[in-house]
């Protein structure tokens, strides 16, 4: 199995003739969660969507073992999901119909489609929802909803952009307990986000600026340019900055991406 599921190598990407992401090299490795952050414009959601074949590009993108390409696009989408946070265009009236849908498009069958659907609603916790128009239930549960159909095919890849902004605390850290609970069995998740709070859990960050790839790094190692990340409008996880300032002034020494731990180095 190779280790390396996505790989870029000096690409540049094209819209109408213009270069809207440019010098992108990359590796990512296999079941790893890699947050992408930066600012409005910066190339986030550009990047999510390139990877799903949806722009030209010259340079080198391999993805899943494929060279990515117009013959090979349909290949690597049948093992890479999509999720746009803001694109609530459901086909189906009713949240099962949804579920079903992915299932019936790769031709699965009617028993093992039930098997697929009475494990996802157990494992998101949809069952008082399963029924329901998806017009009548709550933005969050939409976002829910649009990860449990994302993941039902079980795909190597998912690509996420920006889709847990409208949901609360209960449902994102649902969400999250299976996201790592795929990470282990060998899922790799790409996800842009606003929200650096999201980013804690995170194997790896990418950080953006004016369709550049500035920053790659751990959690910690990003967190620690706050400076450089100040200046492009990016702020700072709330338990990072305060390790942070506390390192400062000498209380602390390490910076601690858990709340719980970094009281507890302060009490002892």
């Amino acid at each position: 199995m190779r280790m390396n599921i996505i790989s870029l190598d000096n690409v540049n990407v094209t819209k109408n003739s213009s270069i809207i992401l440019k010098n992108m090299n990359l590796d990512i490795e296999r079941g790893k969660l890699i947050s992408i952050i930066g600012s409005n414009g910066s190339g986030k959601s550009t990047f999510i969507n390139f990877l799903y074949g949806y722009y030209r590009y010259e340079g080198y993108v391999e993805i899943n073992g494929y060279y990515l390409n117009e013959k090979n696009v349909s290949k690597i989408r049948r093992t890479v999901s999509i999720i746009n946070g803001d694109d609530y265009s459901f086909i189906y009236r009713r949240v099962i119909d949804e579920l079903v849908f992915p299932l019936e498009n790769i031709g699965m069958k009617e028993s093992e489609i039930q098997k697929k659907i009475k494990a996802i609603v157990s494992l998101f916790k949809l069952e008082k929802i399963l029924y329901s128009s998806v017009n009548n239930i709550s933005n969050s549960k939409r976002q829910v909803v649009m990860f449990a159909q994302a993941l039902i095919t079980d795909p190597d890849i998912l690509l996420v952009d920006d889709a847990m902004h409208q949901m609360d605390m209960k449902d994102k850290e649902l969400v999250f307990q299976i996201l790592n609970m795929y990470k282990k069995n060998n899922t790799t998740i790409l996800m842009s986000t606003h929200d650096v709070e999201d980013t804690l859990n995170s194997d790896k960050i990418i950080v953006m600026d004016k369709g550049s790839i500035i920053l790659v790094g751990s959690v910690i190692s990003i967190y620690k340019n706050r400076e450089k990340l100040e200046k492009i409008g990016i702020g700072i996880p709330f338990v990072i900055d305060l390790s942070l300032r506390l390192i400062d002034k000498g209380i602390i020494k390490y910076v601690y991406k858990d709340m719980r731990k970094l009281v507890d180095s302060i009490w002892k």
